[in-house]
C-alpha cells in the first residue's frame, strides 16, 4: 500500500504543527491519497490528528528524488 514511499523527517515546526515529510521515487506517489494516508497515520502515533496541510511536492538532491511535508495539528 504504502510501497515507494520514504520517511525523511518528522517533528515540530516553530508554528506548532506536526510536521511529516516524505520521500518518494516518483511526484505522482506524494500526490496519491495513499501518501496522505501515510502520512496521517504516522501523525496519530503522536496524536496530531487534524490534517492542515499539504505543501507542493519538491525535487530533491540525491534519493528520493521527491519530498513533500504534510502538517498535522493536535
Amino acid at each position: 500500500m504504502w510501497e515507494g514511499l520514504k520517511i525523511i523527517e518528522t517533528g515540530w515546526r516553530a508554528d506548532g504543527l506536526f510536521i511529516v515529510v516524505l520521500g518518494g521515487v516518483k511526484r505522482s506517489l506524494l500526490e496519491s491519497e495513499n501518501a496522505n494516508e501515510y502520512a496521517r497515520v504516522i501523525a496519530e502515533r503522536r496524536r496530531c490528528k487534524t490534517s492542515v496541510t499539504a505543501e507542493p511536492v519538491i525535487a530533491s538532491e540525491g534519493m528520493p528524488p521527491f519530498r513533500r511535508t504534510y502538517c498535522f495539528a493536535e
